[in-house]
């Protein structure tokens, strides 16, 4: 996978709901998350929680690591942070 790529990805759903992806030389867990999600923020911390011991593998991935990728409810907060008052 390029480093940067952010096409697709091919996801297997369980019949228990659970999704897994599978991965490829290459892959790193940020871009996995964009592709998968849409956006890396508050993401992959979620990913490595359902995944004990992903921390622990290289950055870059080898093929064939199966990743579970919980569903991840986005923040509704729209607080606005001023940098001077």
């Amino acid at each position: 996978m390029a480093d940067g790529d952010l096409s697709e990805i091919t996801v297997t759903t369980s019949d228990a709901g659970v999704s897994t992806y599978t991965t490829i030389d290459g892959d790193v867990l940020g871009n996995i998350c964009c592709r998968y999600y849409g956006h890396e923020w508050d993401t992959t911390e979620a990913v490595y929680a359902a995944n004990p011991g992903l921390a622990r593998l290289s950055p870059v991935f080898e093929a064939g690591v199966v990743i579970t990728l919980p569903v991840v409810e986005r923040s509704s907060s729209t607080g606005v942070v001023n940098l001077f008052d």
